[in-house]
C-alpha cells in the first residue's frame, strides 16, 4: 500500500519493506521525458525551482507503480522497481569508510593479476579490475606481444590526462645534458610519487612495457618496485605518533625547473595529507624534487628524522617487484602508491616504459557505466 503524509510518501516495496520518499525529492526525480532527456539522463530544470514544501494533489498505486499528480497538473509515474532501486542505493551508501584496503603483504598484489585480453573483452573482468585498483591502489595487467597501449587506455578510462610531459612519456635513456628529468636515464630512482610540484598531483599513474627485451625481464635491477604508502603511514602513526604529526603538519617544497619550456613549477605541501578527522587522504613525496628551504629552524631536525623513519617503512620487504614483459601495464594510485627502481644500465638491457596519468573521475565513471551495463 501507499500512504501520503504531509511531508513524504510511504510506499510498500515488493520486498515488503516500507520506504519513505520526500515529495520534493519525488518531484525532482520525475523520470518522464518532459522533465529529462531520457538518452542523456539529464534534467531540464533546476532543483531550486521546486518548492521544498511541495505536496502531491493525488496519489494512485497499482501493483507495480505509483502515479502522482502535482499541484500544477503534472503527472509523474514511478515504477515500484525504480523506487526499490533508489531505496537500495540510499541504504547501501557507506557512512564513512572510503573502501581503501592497506596492503598486508606484497604477495597479495602478485596473486591478483588480470590478463590484457580479459580486460579488453570481458566487461565483468574490467569492473573487477577497476574495483581492485580503487581498493588496493594498484592494478597489474599481464600484457601480450600484440597488446595496444592506446586501446587499453581507452578501455580503462576513455582518455588520459595531460601533464607537462604531454599525454604520454616514454622512459628511455637520454643524455644528462639533454633531459629535463633524471627519470629518463638508467639511474636508480628512490621511492616516490609523481609530479609533487602540481597543487593537485595526478590521481592515477600507469606504466606500460613498450620495448622490453629478455635481458631486461631477467635483470633484477630492471624491475620496478611498488609499496603502499597508506599502509606505511598507518604503521608510522601506530609506532611513532610524533613522526606522523610532523609529516602531516610541516610542509616541504617541491620544485621542478623545465628550462626548455621556460617554466619553474613549485608547490608546498605536507608529505602526509590528512582530512579534518586526521585520516590519511594522500601522500606527496619525490626526493629528487624536494627541498626543506622553508622549514622553520626548530622543525628541521624533527622533520628529517620523521621523514627517514617513514621512508624506512617502504623497504624491500614490503614492496611488490615487477619484472617487465612487453605489453604489461601497471596502474596505481599516485596519491598512495610509491614506486622506484634500481640502476639498470647493464649492457644489453632494453627497457622502455611508456607512462601517463588517469584522473580518478574518468576511471570511476567508466566503472559505473560498465557495471550498469552488465547488471
Amino acid at each position: 500500500m501507499t500512504t501520503g503524509h504531509a511531508e513524504f510518501l510511504s510506499a510498500e516495496l515488493p520486498s515488503g519493506r516500507v520506504a519513505h520518499f520526500h515529495w520534493v525529492w519525488l518531484r525532482d526525480s520525475c523520470p518522464c521525458e518532459e522533465c529529462r532527456n531520457i538518452h542523456a539522463k539529464q534534467k531540464y530544470f533546476d532543483s531550486a525551482t521546486i518548492p521544498a514544501d511541495i505536496t502531491a494533489s493525488a496519489v494512485r498505486q497499482t501493483a507495480d507503480r505509483v502515479e502522482i499528480i502535482w499541484p500544477d497538473g503534472h503527472r509523474s509515474d514511478y515504477p515500484m522497481r525504480w523506487l526499490a532501486e533508489r531505496e537500495a542505493q540510499r541504504l547501501a551508501r557507506p557512512p564513512a569508510p572510503d573502501g581503501r584496503i592497506p596492503w598486508t603483504s606484497p604477495a597479495a598484489v602478485a596473486d591478483h593479476r588480470f590478463a590484457y585480453r580479459d580486460i579488453m573483452a570481458d566487461d565483468s573482468m574490467l569492473v573487477a579490475a577497476l574495483d581492485r585498483l580503487f581498493r588496493h591502489g594498484i592494478l597489474v595487467i599481464d600484457g601480450q606481444t600484440d597488446a595496444d597501449s592506446d586501446a587499453l587506455c581507452a578501455r580503462l578510462a576513455g582518455f588520459v590526462d595531460r601533464s607537462y610531459f604531454g599525454e604520454y612519456f616514454d622512459l628511455e635513456t637520454k643524455p644528462d645534458d639533454t633531459t629535463d628529468s633524471i627519470s629518463f636515464s638508467t639511474r636508480q630512482l628512490p621511492m616516490h610519487t609523481d609530479i609533487p610540484y602540481y597543487t593537485v598531483p595526478p590521481d592515477y599513474q600507469f606504466l606500460y612495457g613498450l620495448d622490453i627485451n629478455a635481458a631486461a625481464t631477467a635483470a633484477t635491477d630492471g624491475r620496478t618496485r611498488f609499496a603502499d604508502g597508506l599502509a606505511a603511514a598507518h604503521r608510522l602513526r601506530e609506532a611513532d605518533p610524533e613522526a606522523f604529526r610532523v609529516l602531516s603538519t610541516i610542509p616541504v617544497t617541491y620544485r621542478a625547473e623545465y628550462r626548455a619550456a621556460e617554466k619553474i613549477y613549485e608547490n608546498e605541501t605536507t608529505i602526509i595529507r590528512t582530512d579534518h578527522n586526521g585520516e590519511v587522504v594522500g601522500l606527496v613525496n619525490n626526493p629528487t624534487k624536494m627541498y626543506f628551504d622553508t622549514v622553520p629552524f626548530e622543525s628541521t631536525i624533527p622533520l628529517y628524522r620523521a621523514y627517514a623513519t617513514f621512508k624506512g617503512l617502504l623497504g624491500d620487504e614490503v614492496c611488490y617487484f615487477h619484472s617487465w614483459h612487453p605489453g604489461d601495464m601497471i596502474v596505481f594510485d599516485n596519491r598512495r602508491i610509491f614506486h622506484g627502481r634500481g640502476e639498470f644500465g647493464a649492457s644489453g638491457i632494453v627497457r622502455t616504459l611508456r607512462g601517463g596519468y588517469f584522473s580518478e573521475i574518468e576511471l570511476a565513471a567508466r566503472a559505473r557505466f560498465v557495471a550498469e551495463r552488465i547488471s
